[in-house]
């Protein structure tokens, strides 16, 4: 459903991010597949990192993006499960000003038909902040894949458009 006065994708400038302490640019499949996404629907790539999980780290790789004037959305992968070490959506929740929960909700019941009852362990989130949008995304290449072709690829004008406004 889009609308006319949506923006498009190659003026929508996004950057990525993959929470690991583990993976680098190789071994990074969710990144991997995210950049691949964003290249081929002619979204603006405007940058693609792997950060360290821990909060200091976090904070200050999304504090970057969002007072980055380039930046429209951010989109991260990983850290939104409910272990110790996911500090994802504790980070963004504190920059956040407006939680999107129809985001969440879409993805889990989504993800549901994938891969059953553990869609409730995600925390899976979108928001406004300021003019931006933040994605995060569980770290694992199918939650990517259904994130970008169930919701984001179809959504994301729209919503810059929103946070614009």
């Amino acid at each position: 459903m889009s609308h006319n006065h949506d923006l498009n994708p190659e003026d929508i400038r996004i950057q990525l991010y993959t929470l690991s302490d583990t993976r680098d640019i190789d071994e990074d499949k969710s990144g991997q597949l995210m950049k691949k996404f964003v290249e081929n629907s002619s979204y603006d790539l405007a940058g693609y990192e792997i950060i360290r999980e821990n909060y200091e780290t976090l904070k200050k790789s999304f504090n970057r993006a969002v007072e980055a004037e380039d930046i429209d959305v951010i989109i991260s992968s990983g850290g939104t499960g409910i272990t110790r070490r996911d500090r994802t959506v504790e980070v963004v929740r504190e920059i956040l000003e407006v939680e999107i929960p129809g985001f969440g909700e879409l993805f889990r019941h989504l993800s549901y038909k994938e891969i059953g009852t553990r869609s409730i362990l995600s925390q899976a989130l979108a928001a406004r902040t300021g003019e931006k949008i933040i994605i995060c995304l569980p770290g694992s290449p199918g939650a990517v894949k259904l994130a970008f072709n169930k919701i984001l690829l179809n959504e994301l004008p729209h919503m810059v458009e929103m946070a614009r406004s």
